[in-house]
């Protein structure tokens, strides 16, 4: 079990965890905590939850979703953890988060998602959309020049605009879309190998049971106790192999 010391609010913000528990923290990486750190392949979102606007970085390198303690303060819905959580920050320090935001609505572009939100006092941003948001709507489309992630939901994508997105229409985000499920729908094996496998599909078929029994049935006769051969490899001539 983790010691965590118990802080008060005048104390500060971070705690000591013993050696050999780091395994079991949360992470919030390096870009989710210094601005100026953020990686050309970063996106921020315009996030609403409950009437407040808020900037989200979509940010694989953080282990859950996060959102700023005061921002949070603006938000119903909040409640205690059982027990505290532990979160190693960039930089090796731990923060320890006693709130959270649970089964969280939010919304981004039109689009609702529900997730749970741990309240830690960010800096840079009003909240992060982590590793566990991307795992549970994977696979996605992303494209990082035009600044957007398309997330596949009920047989269509749902596009998410980030913030500072390049001038582009519609029909080339649905056209870039088009060409990943293109890819997606590639048979495998040439036409010609297809069309084969379609005619006999039902010879191609994986096997769910043994063969039916047939009028002749062909089997190998073992000899009882006889050991497998072992024969020393021999070398054969250029001429014999031509």
């Amino acid at each position: 079990m983790l010691e965590i010391l118990q802080l008060s609010e005048s104390d500060n913000e971070y705690c000591v965890v013993e050696e050999g528990h780091t395994e079991s923290l949360m992470l919030l990486s390096t870009a989710a905590c210094d601005q100026t750190k953020k990686s050309a392949k970063s996106m921020v979102l315009q996030v609403q939850i409950q009437g407040q606007q808020l900037l989200c970085l979509v940010d694989s390198g953080s282990s859950a979703c996060f959102i700023d303690s005061e921002k949070a303060r603006l938000i119903s819905g909040r409640c205690p953890l059982l027990k505290p959580l532990l979160v190693k920050v960039a930089g090796g320090a731990v923060l320890q988060c006693t709130e959270q935001i649970p089964n969280c609505t939010w919304s981004s572009n039109g689009h609702e998602f529900t997730d749970s939100f741990c309240i830690l006092p960010l800096k840079s941003y009003d909240g992060i959309i982590g590793l566990d948001w991307l795992t549970k709507n994977s696979p996605m489309i992303t494209h990082w020049d035009m600044n957007w992630i398309a997330v596949h939901r009920d047989g269509e994508f749902l596009v998410l605009h980030g913030e500072g997105e390049m001038e582009v229409t519609h029909a080339i985000i649905e056209l870039h879309i088009a060409e990943e499920e293109t890819k997606l729908d590639k048979p495998e094996h040439p036409p010609g190998i297809q069309n084969l496998l379609d005619q006999f599909a039902a010879v191609f078929e994986e096997p769910t049971g043994l063969p039916p029994s047939r009028q002749y049935d062909h089997r190998i006769p073992l000899i009882p106790g006889a050991q497998p051969i072992s024969l020393r490899p021999y070398r054969v001539a250029p001429e014999l192999k031509k």
